[in-house]
C-alpha cells in the first residue's frame, strides 16, 4: 500500500466510524479495476460507482462494448477475490487493510 492509499485508508475508517455502519458509503470511480473495487470496499464502501468506464465501453462499441466492460471488471473482481481467499464481496471489510499492512 502507497502513502495516499494509506492516508485514504485513514480517512475512510474515521468517515466510517463518524458515520456509523447504518450510513451509506459510495466510492465514485476509483482506478477502473477489479483490484479497486476491493480496495474501496476494504476501505467501508457499500458501492462503487463506475460511470466514466462504462461510458467509454459504450462509446467504443456501443452495448457489445458495455457487456465486455462490465465482464472485464467481473474478471478482475473474482480473481482479485481469489488471490486473497475470498468468495464474494460481502467478506471484504476493513479489516483485511490492517492484516495486509
Amino acid at each position: 500500500m502507497d502513502a495516499v492509499e494509506a492516508a485514504a485508508a485513514t480517512v475512510a475508517a474515521e468517515v466510517t466510524a463518524a458515520a456509523g455502519a447504518a450510513e451509506n458509503k459510495l466510492v465514485a470511480e476509483p482506478d477502473r479495476s477489479g483490484e479497486d473495487i476491493i480496495k474501496a470496499y476494504s476501505l467501508g464502501a457499500n458501492f462503487v460507482l463506475l460511470g466514466r468506464p462504462l461510458l467509454f465501453a459504450i462509446a467504443a462499441n456501443g452495448e457489445l462494448g458495455l457487456k465486455q466492460m462490465s465482464h472485464i471488471i467481473e474478471t478482475e473482481t473474482s480473481i482479485a477475490l481469489a488471490q486473497l481467499g475470498i468468495c464474494d464481496l460481502q467478506a471484504v471489510t476493513p479489516a483485511l487493510i490492517a492484516s495486509l499492512n
